[in-house]
């Protein structure tokens, strides 16, 4: 499947409907006092304007949205494709694709990811929990990662980051598409990468 082009300006219906989903995340942005790239970047809304997504199934396919993104503005920005486009959301297919497909396995990984995020609630800290449960340290930080994009877990809770930081890594992290090495290598392996997964989470692009 081709790419879309993102470097080429949209026209017509398409452009008219690009610019609408601007003002959509324009809009949620300003209501969680967020910079606007926090919600979507501009190329996943191009992605939505280019393959039309008709159901939540779909939404969750697009590059940049992740299961956090799809839960917290999944619903709206559907709805706003469809009324652009003329045509109805197909709710049921949507959520028998998230809800019943790799059910399973999904229950399999959130449990182990659980007992993760218990343990470090309790106080224990990474090492700690990688020794006790068999784990590596990475798996550990990719479970707390996993709470942190899920709304389970504050990236505050995890790292001791200013908010100016954060606010720095995040504008980074979009501009490197969430890529973590460019960032790693910006800021002279200030932040390790554990920290910049963390980072890049909150903002729901884990």
């Amino acid at each position: 499947m081709a790419k879309t082009p993102f470097s080429a300006p949209l026209e017509g219906v398409e452009g008219e409907a690009f610019e609408a989903l601007r003002s959509l995340r324009r809009r949620l942005a300003e209501e969680q006092n967020l910079p606007p790239y926090v919600v979507f970047h501009d190329s996943t809304l191009r992605e939505m304007v280019a393959r039309k997504p008709r159901s939540l199934a779909d939404m969750g396919r697009l590059p940049g949205v992740g299961q956090a993104k799809l839960e917290r503005y999944g619903a709206e920005f559907l709805a706003e494709v469809c009324r652009l486009f003329g045509y109805q959301p197909e709710e049921g297919k949507a959520w028998q694709k998230l809800d019943g497909e790799g059910l399973d396995e999904a229950s399999d990984k959130t449990d182990t990811a659980t007992k993760t995020l218990r343990l470090f609630l309790k106080g224990q800290d990474v090492a700690a929990i990688a020794a006790g449960r068999g784990l590596t340290a990475n798996t550990v930080w990719e479970h707390l990662s996993q709470a942190v994009e899920s709304g389970k877990l504050s990236p505050d809770q995890v790292l001791a980051l200013s908010a100016t930081e954060r606010a720095e890594l995040l504008a980074a992290l979009a501009e490197s598409q969430g890529k973590l090495t460019p960032v790693f290598e910006r800021f002279g392996g200030k932040y390790p990468y554990e920290a910049l997964k963390i980072v890049r989470a909150s903002a729901g692009w884990g």
